[in-house]
């Protein structure tokens, strides 16, 4: 663009006008220096389309490649999350049989009422709708399937016994099985020989020393065999034959069909089998020698979709993912109990010694424990600290000197308790003797008799009891008045050392 004359010239200071110097001094001058030529962008989109023309196979930059990779992960994820979600049936009654009825030669149920549908199983089977009051029919347009719950065996013998049936005037044939009922999981094994039929791998497998077993399907012409099991484990080892072979739990693959290379149904009952797509990119109506970019549907790796090589492949069994949310739940309880951290874990131990100190069991920590007077009055035996004789107690420190007196004080509060004890017991007797008599009195009164007095407890004699436990009271009382005093005035004497 420098050489050509229509271009307008730019001039970049220290460097002479080109029109004086002509072309060479043109082009010596815009040599070496920092200008750019502004390009629009349909330019730019034109040269980059032109580059990529001429280098088809050249590779992307790295983020490119990361970008697109990354994308295409969760483009397929969020598809096998649809497509999974989408397939589940609603509930159905646990009490009816389920029957699967797979249409063939091209019948979309997408297109197609599910009235009809079930009027034409209905109809073809021979059931009238009086006899079919209690069914229900049940399609599932995302795997292309029929699901019929029945209660009536008559009914069920009926539409497993169906071959073909007439939707929208067109006849198709139907392939029609009866799904496993109750609670089982499934288990398989590998590398069985194919010659062996169905009748004698019934008869090697479903036997007394498999009692878990309660039936046996071969995978297509392959060597892999699902085997049925009651209940929710599937047992590492089972019997075939006499042989011990290894049984691994069964894993339902993501349909893909090979027909039109879409997710969620397989090829049998494909609702386009007419389509003209390419098995290996699904590009449409693909011209004879195009070139295929490999992009899996289910993890956006490249390779075909549903390869064996794809770790998507696999839907996760049922029983695992219960295990996951029992194992979440109890992650989450765990993570409830550590919000609320164990009492006294954080705080510091006491500087000085001294009977306030932790109290721990089994060597944990747990909050100080504070003695109390009643259980230092039991118990004569001072707290002693490690650093000096000195004895502690709650409200002040007391002295050897000053020990002897409390000794006293100790020795009168345990006399005063006894003898407190013995007059409520004296108390409790006079009490049961007079109750006692009131009684005799009572049942004599009813007889017609006359009321003998007692003679053991006399009258005068209870009310002298009376006034001696009221001295006694009172006594207790006054002397208790006194030990309140000295500890007050022990307490005065030597205030806390914080004060």
């Amino acid at each position: 663009m420098a050489g050509s004359a229509s271009a307008p010239l730019l001039s970049t200071p220290g460097v002479s006008n080109p029109a004086e110097g002509g072309e060479d001094d043109e082009i010596q001058a815009m040599e070496g220096t920092e200008w750019q030529v502004f390009q629009s962008k349909s330019t730019k989109k034109k040269q980059a389309a032109e580059r990529g023309m001429s280098q088809p196979n050249a590779s992307r930059s790295s983020q490119g490649c990361v970008q697109l990779g990354a994308r295409s992960s969760r483009r397929a994820a969020a598809l096998k999350k649809r497509v999974i979600a989408a397939s589940r049936m609603p509930e159905l009654p646990s009490t009816h049989r389920k029957i699967i009825v797979r249409p063939r030669d091209g019948l979309d149920l997408r297109k197609t009422s599910c009235y009809g549908i079930s009027t034409a199983i209905f109809t073809a089977a021979g059931i009238t709708a009086i006899q079919a009051s209690s069914d229900l029919v049940c399609p599932n347009v995302v795997q292309n399937i029929v699901v019929v719950c029945t209660e009536k065996e008559d009914n069920a013998r009926k539409i497993l016994a169906l071959k073909n049936i007439r939707v929208n005037g067109k006849e198709h044939e139907v392939a029609v099985y009866a799904a496993a009922e109750g609670n089982y999981v499934k288990g398989v094994i590998r590398n069985v020989e194919r010659d062996i039929g169905d009748a004698e791998l019934e008869r090697l497998i479903v036997h007394q020393g498999n009692p878990s077993v309660r039936g046996v399907k071969r995978i297509k012409d392959t060597g892999s065999v699902v085997v049925l099991f009651d209940g929710g484990d599937v047992p590492g080892y089972i019997r075939v034959g006499q042989a011990i072979v290894r049984c691994y739990l069964y894993k339902k693959q993501m349909e893909v069909c090979s027909k039109c290379t879409r997710v969620g149904h397989r090829a049998d009952v494909c609702p386009t089998p007419m389509v003209n797509v390419c098995h290996s990119c699904g590009a449409k109506d693909p011209k004879q020698g195009h070139s295929c970019l490999l992009r899996c549907k289910l993890c956006g790796k490249d390779h075909a979709t549903g390869d064996k090589a794809c770790k998507q492949k696999y839907q996760t069994p049922f029983v695992i993912r219960q295990r996951r949310k029992e194992r979440e739940m109890e992650r989450a309880f765990d993570m409830d109990l550590q919000d609320f951290p164990t009492l006294g874990a954080g705080m510091p131990r006491p500087s000085s010694g001294g009977w306030l100190q932790p109290f721990t069991v089994g060597g944990g920590s747990a909050l100080p424990v504070t003695a109390k007077w009643a259980s230092k009055a039991q118990n004569p035996e001072p707290y002693r600290t490690q650093a000096g004789p000195s004895t502690q107690v709650s409200g002040g420190t007391v002295t050897a000197d000053e020990s002897d007196e409390l000794k006293k004080v100790r020795n009168e509060n345990a006399k005063l308790s006894s003898e407190l004890a013995q007059v409520k017991k004296e108390l409790a007797s006079l009490k049961n003797a007079v109750s006692a008599s009131r009684q005799d009195g009572d049942q004599n009164g009813a007889n017609g008799r006359k009321r003998r007095a007692v003679g053991d407890v006399p009258e005068v004699d209870v009310t002298d009891s009376l006034n001696q436990i009221k001295e006694s009271l009172k006594l207790i009382s006054s002397t208790l008045q006194v030990i309140t005093k000295d500890i007050v005035i022990v307490k005065a004497q030597n205030p806390p050392k914080g004060s």
